[in-house]
């Protein structure tokens, strides 16, 4: 859309040389793109696209985003690239290490602490057990996760 397109623009214009761009095209038609940022010796991964049409047959999300990425962040000297906190079980096939993550909560409304107390811990658990069944699926333990800095 015009108004993505305008979005894309500004922040290639404030960021541009923190930024990298990279391409896959078949022959001379441009089939997927990426976009990462770099900040203190790390590679951030922004802004990805591709056409849907032909993207499965060249596995292009995987070429792109992580083995071509990975390249470029070793051309660069960067050591790290921060894939962001989802789609955990491609990224440790891929030689990714978890992280911890943490959030707060803030009740906006008085009877909605009662809610938190309740959901909250429960979906701790649930995230602990999920993520601990992921990483032995991979011969980790939870011991093994980068502890915080």
């Amino acid at each position: 859309t015009a108004q993505l397109t305008r979005r894309y623009r500004r922040v290639a214009e404030r960021l541009d040389r923190a930024a990298i761009y990279l391409g896959a095209y078949r022959g001379a038609a441009l089939v997927g793109f990426l976009t990462a940022f770099r900040h203190a010796g790390v590679l951030y991964p922004k802004f990805v696209g591709f056409d849907y049409g032909v993207s499965e047959t060249l596995f292009l999300y995987f070429n792109l985003v992580y083995y071509r990425l990975i390249e470029e962040a070793i051309a660069l000297g960067l050591r790290e690239i921060y894939y962001g906190p989802s789609a955990d079980e491609g990224k440790l096939l891929r030689g990714c290490a978890l992280e911890p993550l943490y959030c707060g909560y803030r009740a906006l409304m008085p009877r909605a602490d009662g809610l938190a107390a309740w959901y909250l811990p429960r979906l701790h658990r649930e995230t602990e057990d999920r993520n601990r069944d992921l990483l032995a699926t991979f011969g980790q333990r939870p011991e093994d996760v980068v502890p915080d800095p």
